[in-house]
C-alpha cells in the first residue's frame, strides 16, 4: 500500500514525464527516496545519468553506487530497494497495475555488491511473479524482507522477515524466469536462530551456513544507513517502510531460521518413505536424538532445519499436483522445553493436520504437555509453498510451524517453535500419517 503522499508524488512525476513526452506512467517502476554519495544510473544507450532524490526509475534502468554511496528506491507497488555502496543493480522487469496487483511482474538483477529488497504488492499477492537474480543464484520470495550480497566468491542471502527460496542458476532455473526455483532451491525463513544461504561461484550449490558467518552476513559486509527503513517481523512491511526520512536504527546482524532442502546426495537404497529428524549440536542434549550430520552421512536428505533440529523425508511430493484434501494424525513426535540452563523433554498429545490441496493451505492443532503437567495448546494456519513445503502464517498461528510432504502423500514431517510464558522456548518435530 502506497500512502497518500507517495501517490501524489508519483502522480506529479508521471504527469511531468507525460507532458515532456518522455514515458507513459505505466512504464514507471519507482521513485528515488534517497541518494547519497557517488551514484549514477543508465537507461538504454544513454550512458551515465545523474540520480538524485525524486528521480523516477523505469524497467531496464541500472543503478551504480560508489564508495560510501547509498540509494533507496520506493517501487510503485509499495516495495523497497536499498542499494548499498559499490554495487550494480538493475530493475530488469517491472509491470504493475494497482487494480490487478496479482498480474504484476518484478525481476531484479544484482550484478555485484549488496542490496536489500522488501517486496511490495506484487510479491505479496503472487510470489511466483517476483525474482532477484545474481550471476550465480535465483532468489524467490514469499512476502519478504531480505539482504543479498554478490561478489566473485558467490552469493549470500540473509532474511529479516518472511521467506526466500535460493537456487543456483542453470539447468532448470533460468535467469529469464520469474518466481522461485523450488525443486533445486533452499527455503529459508526468518524467525530467530541465525544463519545464511550461500551459493558459491565454484560449485553453485545452495548451502545453509550457521557457523563462522559474521563476516559473511550481507549487513556486516555493507552496513545500512541509519535512515534505511526497517521492516519488522509480524508486521505489514509496506507500512513499516513508508517513512522516507525517518532516522530508524537499522539492525547490524540478521537473524533467520532456516528450512533447508539439502544439496543433492549420492543415490542410496532407502526404506519406504519415512520421516526422520535429529539434532545439530553434538555436545548437548537432547541426547536421545541422532545427530543431523549422521542422517546426512547415511544418505538421508534434510529438507527442514532450524538452529536446533533438522528434519527430512526420503522423497518430497509435489503438493501442487494433488487435488482435494487430506487429514493426518500424530504418528510420532519429539518436543523439548528450553530455558537458559535446562532442556526438558515434553510430550505431544493428540492433534490433527488438515491439508487442502486445491486451496494450497493447511491448518493444524496439537497439545504439548510439559513435565510439570502444563498443557500448551498450539495451532497453525498457513499455505503450501511450491515444492511440497508447508509454511505457517504468523498472523493466524500461535506457533511457527514448517512442514514437508512425503511423495506418497500419506506422511508429513513438521518442525515447530513457540515462546512460552516465563522465558521458556518450545521446539519439536512431528511425524504425521493418514
Amino acid at each position: 500500500m502506497i500512502n497518500v503522499l507517495m501517490r501524489s508524488l508519483f502522480a506529479l512525476l508521471a504527469i511531468a514525464s507525460w507532458s515532456a513526452g518522455a514515458v507513459t506512467p505505466a512504464e514507471d517502476a519507482g521513485v528515488v527516496l534517497l541518494s547519497v554519495g557517488g551514484v549514477t544510473f543508465e537507461r538504454g544507450a544513454s550512458g551515465d545519468l545523474a540520480l538524485s532524490r525524486g528521480t523516477v526509475l523505469q524497467a531496464g534502468d541500472r543503478i551504480t553506487t560508489g564508495d560510501g554511496a547509498h540509494v533507496h528506491v520506493r517501487l510503485r507497488d509499495g516495495g523497497l530497494v536499498a542499494v548499498r555502496p559499490n554495487s550494480v543493480f538493475e530493475i530488469a522487469q517491472f509491470e504493475f497495475d494497482p487494480a490487478r496487483p496479482q498480474d504484476g511482474k518484478v525481476r531484479y538483477q544484482l550484478k555485484h555488491g549488496v542490496v536489500r529488497s522488501v517486496t511490495g504488492e506484487v510479491g505479496e499477492t503472487n510470489k511466483d511473479a517476483f525474482r532477484l537474480n545474481t550471476p550465480v543464484a535465483a532468489i524467490g520470495v514469499r512476502g519478504t524482507d531480505f539482504v543479498a550480497a554478490s561478489d566473485d566468491i558467490g552469493t549470500r542471502v540473509a532474511v529479516r522477515s518472511g521467506a526466500v527460496i535460493v537456487a543456483s542458476l542453470g539447468e532448470g532455473c533460468s535467469a529469464e524466469a520469474l518466481g522461485a526455483c523450488a525443486k533445486t532451491g533452499l527455503l529459508m525463513t526468518a524467525n530467530g536462530g541465525g544463519g545464511l544461504v550461500e551459493v558459491t561461484a565454484t560449485d553453485r550449490v545452495p548451502r545453509f551456513r550457521k557457523e563462522q558467518i559474521e563476516d559473511l552476513l550481507p549487513d556486516r559486509k555493507s552496513p545500512p544507513l541509519s535512515s534505511e527503513p526497517v521492516a519488522s517481523n509480524g508486521t505489514d512491511k509496506r507500512d513499516d517502510t513508508r517513512a522516507t526520512g525517518a532516522d530508524v536504527a537499522a539492525r547490524d546482524v540478521l537473524s533467520g531460521q532456516l528450512l533447508v532442502q539439502a544439496p543433492m546426495l549420492p543415490a542410496v537404497v532407502l526404506p519406504p518413505v519415512s520421516v526422520y529428524w535429529g539434532r545439530w549440536d553434538g555436545n548437548s542434549q537432547p541426547a536421545d536424538l541422532p545427530l543431523a550430520q549422521s542422517l546426512i552421512a547415511a544418505g538421508k536428505p534434510i529438507q527442514l532445519a532450524n538452529d536446533r533440529f533438522a528434519l527430512g523425508v526420503d522423497s518430497v511430493g509435489d503438493a501442487f499436483s494433488q487435488r482435494g484434501s487430506a487429514s493426518f494424525s500424530v504418528y510420532s513426535a519429539s518436543a523439548y522445553v528450553y530455558t537458559a540452563n535446562t532442556i526438558t523433554p515434553a510430550a505431544v498429545s493428540g492433534g490433527t493436520l488438515n491439508i487442502q490441496f486445491d486451496a494450497r493451505s493447511f491448518d493444524t492443532n496439537f497439545t504439548v504437555v510439559e513435565q510439570n503437567g502444563t498443557r500448551d495448546n498450539l495451532q497453525a494456519v498457513g499455505s503450501i509453498v511450491r515444492g511440497g513445503f508447508l509454511l505457517s502464517s504468523p498472523y493466524q498461528s500461535n506457533t511457527t510451524l514448517y512442514g514437508v510432504i512425503a511423495s506418497d502423500f500419506n506422511q508429513v514431517g513438521t518442525l515447530f517453535d513457540s515462546t512460552l510464558a516465563g522465558g521458556k522456548d518450545l521446539s519439536g518435530a512431528i511425524h504425521w500419517r493418514r
